[in-house]
């Protein structure tokens, strides 16, 4: 099988797995910048530990690798912040702007940005990289974290679509 069959056929797969939404926040030279994030989970709780893919493409790399990310679990209610984040192309000042607000006092002192009304957030400093093909994984060392709608829905991603927990 080519690498591009087996590209096709995993991306075909992992549109079939559903995925927890979150937006991923962090502050680089040119100002705060977030990117839509399906590939995060937890690594180890001793110590605490998180992990995300970012594609070394995206606008919001720079940032997340100066060292400090936010990462925001979003509400089933969230979609269209999830939609913002994911549309390439945009401005720090477009992407944190409007409806898409920083919470008071987020993004002081280089703090990663914080997103108001999402389920719960974690913000890390980056304990370790690697490169693997075209993403770095970032390793975080887990600061701080906390639950902000501990009765809500996640937001979930599947097949090309928002979809809600049965």
């Amino acid at each position: 099988m080519t690498e591009v069959a087996a590209a096709s056929g995993l991306r075909a797969l992992m549109r079939q797995a559903p995925q927890l939404v979150t937006v991923v926040t962090a502050v680089g030279d040119e100002g705060p910048r977030g990117i839509t994030v399906s590939s995060m989970t937890s690594v180890s709780m001793a110590p605490p530990l998180l992990l995300v893919s970012i594609a070394r493409t995206a606008a919001a790399h720079a940032a997340i690798a100066a060292g400090r990310f936010r990462v925001h679990l979003l509400g089933e209610d969230q979609a269209a912040v999830s939609s913002h984040f994911a549309t390439p192309g945009k401005s720090s000042e477009e992407q944190f702007s409007g409806a898409f607000t920083d919470a008071p006092g987020s993004g002081a002192g280089g703090a990663p940005p914080q997103l108001a009304g999402c389920l719960g957030w974690v913000e890390c400093q980056t304990a370790a990289t690697h490169d693997e093909g075209d993403h770095t994984l970032f390793v975080g060392r887990v600061l701080d974290a906390a639950v902000e709608r501990p009765d809500a829905a996640p937001l979930i991603y599947q097949n090309r679509g928002y979809r809600r927990l049965a």
